[in-house]
């Protein structure tokens, strides 16, 4: 298990309105990525999303039709990924991009109430700061 938390600011407060016993073990870091996203951006990866799983392919249909990271939060946060497989998973968050994570995140933390919640947003978080760290090493000056 991991136990380290990327948070902003603004995610930290929701951290705090969890219960204590749950809140307890974890380490907080300061996320301090930033990456501005654009539509075109996010068409283009969700277009190079190469998915197997039937759902995902289902979801990719209807995301590409989306217009806004909200609504594209929106389709993510109830689905059930815990039988998707790791490719599937790495290929749906780098195409959906850390703004959407990001709103995931909040989602998630704002709903905590267990540890296995806080985990969930454990993982969403590392995710999101990987994603910062190969966006940002991959941008020409």
């Amino acid at each position: 298990m991991m136990n380290t938390l990327y948070l902003s600011a603004s995610e930290r407060l929701f951290l705090e309105k969890i219960p204590s016993d749950v809140r307890s073990g974890w380490e907080v870091a300061d996320e301090t990525g930033v990456y501005i996203d654009s539509p075109l951006k996010q068409k283009l990866r969700m277009s190079l999303m190469r998915l197997h799983d039937p759902h995902l392919l289902s979801f990719k249909e209807k995301a590409q039709k989306v217009a806004t990271a909200e609504e594209l939060k929106n389709m993510i946060a109830d689905m059930d990924l815990s039988h998707v497989n790791e490719s599937d998973l790495s290929a749906l968050f780098f195409a959906i991009g850390p703004e959407v994570i990001s709103r995931l995140i909040g989602h998630t933390l704002a709903r905590a109430t267990t540890d296995e919640q806080v985990e969930q947003v454990a993982s969403l978080t590392l995710i999101r700061h990987s994603l910062y760290t190969a966006f940002a090493s991959s941008r020409v000056s």
